[in-house]
């Protein structure tokens, strides 16, 4: 007795790739769509994905599963999707995963007072959340530079260099002044 080709053929494991997203990528949508291909010699019959913890679901494929895509709903952060193929004998593949980061951002508000200039001056633009930045406060001739506050008029500090971690709604303004003294001439008598 010799082993039946179609029994082994059976017995063969599915395969799973994802193609998006890539390992380590950053995005900065909160649904993504990740897309895959699996393989089988018999045929796929499923593929199955978990995002970070939650259940076990049926991806949406074409090609009898050859390709795959999700729409995933992101949390702030480290996400991770895990993915496998199952054929039509029960063959399930190995499970594959990858590890991206959802990016949030939001626009920081910068304004000055005064004669002066903020380098880099991030007002208007979109920064990550959570994500350390600084900014320096530089004066214009004759003025110097007083302090940085916050939205509410806080000071946050008196060096003209300022780290922060960004947060949602976050406003800072550079304060300078005038610190020529004034000059006074007599022409006459």
């Amino acid at each position: 007795g010799g082993v039946d080709v179609r029994e082994l053929s059976s017995q063969a494991r599915p395969t799973v790739t994802i193609t998006t997203p890539t390992l380590n990528q950053r995005v900065s949508n909160a649904v993504f769509t990740a897309t895959g291909t699996a393989r089988d010699n018999v045929g796929v019959t499923a593929v199955n994905y978990q995002l970070n913890s939650g259940a076990w679901t049926v991806a949406g494929s074409t090609n009898s599963g050859t390709n795959w895509s999700v729409d995933l709903a992101l949390t702030p952060g480290t996400n991770t999707l895990r993915v496998f193929a199952q054929d039509a004998e029960g063959n399930k593949s190995l499970t594959n995963s990858v590890s991206f980061t959802y990016v949030v951002s939001r626009l920081m508000t910068v304004r000055t007072t005064g004669q002066g200039a903020v380098n880099p001056n991030y007002n208007g633009q979109l920064l990550e959340i959570g994500r350390h930045y600084t900014m320096t406060a530089v004066a214009r001739p004759d003025y110097g530079f007083v302090n940085w506050t916050d939205g509410l008029d806080n000071v946050l500090t008196n060096a003209p260099t300022v780290k922060f971690e960004m947060v949602s709604n976050l406003v800072y303004q550079a304060n300078f002044r005038d610190v020529t003294k004034p000059t006074l001439t007599v022409a006459a008598p």
